[in-house]
């Protein structure tokens, strides 16, 4: 909570902004590229198929 709080006091602050179709659907595909990594490397490199995974998640959550 304290790291909202820092967020609010700054003088931009966090804020809403209108979103874009584009970005969004770069997201959305970086997710799925990530995705793809992440099925070719799961039987080679745990780690590197885990940090795709992950990032599978983050871009898209990024893309909403």
């Amino acid at each position: 909570m304290a790291t909202i709080n820092w967020c609010y006091r700054q003088s931009k602050g966090l804020r809403l902004i209108e979103s874009n179709e584009n970005v969004s659907e770069s997201y959305l595909k970086l997710a799925e590229s990530s995705i793809g990594t992440m099925n070719r490397e799961r039987n080679k490199n745990d780690v590197f198929s885990i940090s795709a995974g992950y990032y599978s998640m983050y871009y898209s959550l990024c893309s909403i």
